[in-house]
C-alpha cells in the first residue's frame, strides 16, 4: 500500500512497552498524541521527541523513555521488621542471612526469596524457636508431663528433634 505524497506516519516504539499504534495522517493536520505506553516494572517517562502539534512533512519516529520502579523488600521476624530495602525491579535479590538470637534457634524463612526483585513489595517472614539442651523433664509425678514428638505420639522421654513439653517447642540436638 503506497501513501499518497500527502500523507505521514509517525511511528512509536515503546521499547518493549504496550503497544501504541502509529499515527497516519496528511501533512499539516493536527496530531493527537497517543495514551502513554505501559511497561510491567517501569514508569512512562515520556518520549525521546516532542509529538509536534501538527503532521510533519517527512515520516518520524519517536522512542518510549522509562524509569525503572522499585519496590520494598521486608525481612520480617517474629512480627516485627528484621531488614527492609528498596530494590529496582529485575534486580538480582541477594538473600539475607540468617538472623541469630542468643538461645535461639532460626527456623529459617518461610516464603520462597525470589531470584530477582517482582513488580510488587515483597515480604519475606521468619521466625525464632527456643533452643535447650533439656535432655529429660523431671516433674513431682510422671502424669504432670506431657511429652509428644515430632509425629504427635505422646512419649514418656525427650529424644533428640522436635519435642513438645507441657504444650512447648524444645529442640534437643
Amino acid at each position: 500500500l503506497k501513501l499518497s505524497d500527502e500523507y505521514r506516519v509517525i511511528t512509536f516504539d515503546t521499547d518493549g512497552g504496550s503497544l501504541v499504534n502509529p499515527i497516519t495522517q496528511k501533512i499539516g493536520e493536527a496530531v493527537t498524541a497517543p495514551e502513554a505506553p505501559t511497561k510491567t516494572g517501569y514508569s512512562f517517562a515520556g518520549w525521546d521527541k516532542e509529538i509536534p502539534a501538527t503532521m510533519p512533512a517527512e515520516d518520524m519516529t519517536i522512542k518510549a523513555l522509562w524509569t525503572v520502579n522499585t519496590y520494598k523488600l521486608t525481612y520480617v521476624v517474629d512480627g516485627e521488621v528484621y531488614k527492609e530495602y528498596e530494590v529496582e525491579y529485575g534486580a538480582t535479590i541477594e538473600p539475607e542471612p540468617e538472623p541469630t538470637r542468643e538461645d535461639w534457634l532460626f527456623s529459617g524463612w518461610k516464603e520462597e526469596i525470589p531470584a530477582t526483585m517482582p513488580a510488587h513489595d515483597v515480604v519475606i517472614t521468619g521466625s525464632f524457636d527456643v533452643f535447650t539442651s533439656i535432655t529429660s523433664v523431671e516433674a513431682e509425678s510422671s502424669e504432670n508431663q506431657v511429652i509428644y514428638n515430632i509425629n504427635g505420639v505422646r512419649s514418656n522421654k525427650i529424644r533428640k528433634g522436635l519435642n513438645i513439653v507441657n504444650g512447648r517447642k524444645i529442640i534437643v540436638r
